[in-house]
């Protein structure tokens, strides 16, 4: 996988992300959102984030009948901060099954 930062992911790479990173409950809100875009939905979350989980539980609810646990929210915020703000590639992070701070293939 070529080693890439969040601001170049498409469609694919973010669907990727959400169903390897426990975050599938946020497919349907994140259908077709680039990388760039999901970090813009990561910043709405940060800077208001009791707004935002309303809004989106809300969305998710009402146009695809599916509950938001808060626990998806959260985890949204925390692997979205990791990603974020360490710059960290596709392949360092999406596609390793643990979060890099607590990996157990220490190379």
């Amino acid at each position: 996988m070529q080693m890439e930062n969040i601001l170049k992911w498409n469609e694919t790479v973010v669907r990727d992300f959400l169903m390897k990173k426990d975050l599938s409950d946020l497919i349907p809100l994140c259908n077709g959102l680039n990388g760039e875009e999901l970090l813009d939905l990561y910043g709405m979350c940060k800077s208001s984030s009791i707004i935002m989980y309303r809004s989106l539980k809300s969305e998710l609810l009402n146009i695809h009948e599916k509950v938001l646990p808060i626990s998806t929210f959260l985890h949204f915020i925390h692997r979205l901060r990791i990603v974020d703000g360490n710059d960290i590639p596709l392949n360092m992070y999406i596609y390793t099954e643990h979060l890099p701070e607590h990996s157990q293939d220490d190379e």
